[in-house]
């Protein structure tokens, strides 16, 4: 067997989707059938993209490119606050409040309960609302319904709201299938059962998937406005 020296050759690498498009050939370009490159085509293919674009829930985790953000409400339609809370999936920059972990997104709650719970008194007691128990159970023995705070003799109350009672209101609330998108309409959900049963509780969301600063502003604001009717 002879062998013969190579004269040249190109520099060995990966095939590219650019390379083979511009080629007009390879693997991408042999699954896309040639009438659906027909500009009529492929207009109305990006009109019934547009209008068939599904409404995220609020406070959500979405990944695109490599790349984790979260979903905030902005009015009644939801927007993505790339300015604060995107994170590069190659962005090794320690992110301790989004659960930074080996340079890969891991966005999580930001605030604990117990971290909530002394924002949430705190803010309460500034507004001079008081409560005569603590912890206390509405609910029964096997459906229980455990509010933080509850003065029996007024009916009064107040329960901080994560994605870990999300279980717990929906067995409370007869309806063990019911599913929340949110801590925020979990609250909402809770708020308007209780009041049901004559109880004015102030439900205060935990926001999740926003940075420590903003979830402390939006549960001082929550306690804010909900203590004007509660005093």
């Amino acid at each position: 067997m002879d062998l013969k020296p190579l004269k040249s050759f190109e520099t060995p690498s990966y095939p590219s989707g650019s390379e083979n498009m511009e080629k007009n050939e390879g693997f991408l370009n042999n699954f896309v059938p040639k009438r659906w490159l027909k500009p009529a085509i492929m207009t109305g293919a990006a009109l019934l993209l547009s209008f068939c674009q599904p409404v995220l829930p609020a406070n959500t985790i979405s990944t695109a490119s490599g790349v984790c953000f979260a979903s905030e409400t902005g009015g009644s339609q939801p927007f993505w606050n790339f300015a604060s809370n995107l994170i590069a999936a190659n962005d090794s920059t320690p992110q301790p409040e989004f659960g930074r972990t080996a340079g890969k997104p891991a966005m999580i709650s930001t605030l604990t309960e117990s971290e909530a719970q002394q924002i949430v008194s705190d803010e309460f007691r500034i507004n001079k609302v008081k409560f005569e128990r603590q912890n206390y159970n509405i609910g029964k023995k096997d459906t229980p319904m455990i509010l933080d705070g509850y003065t029996p003799r007024q009916q009064l109350g107040y329960k901080i709201i994560s994605s870990q009672d999300w279980s717990e209101i929906a067995i409370w609330s007869g309806d063990k299938n019911k599913c929340f998108s949110s801590s925020e309409e979990a609250a909402q959900f809770l708020e308007k059962k209780l009041l049901e049963k004559r109880i004015r509780c102030a439900c205060i969301y935990i926001p999740d998937f926003v940075s420590k600063q903003k979830a402390r502003d939006s549960l001082k604001s929550q306690v804010k406005e909900k203590s004007k009717t509660m005093r």
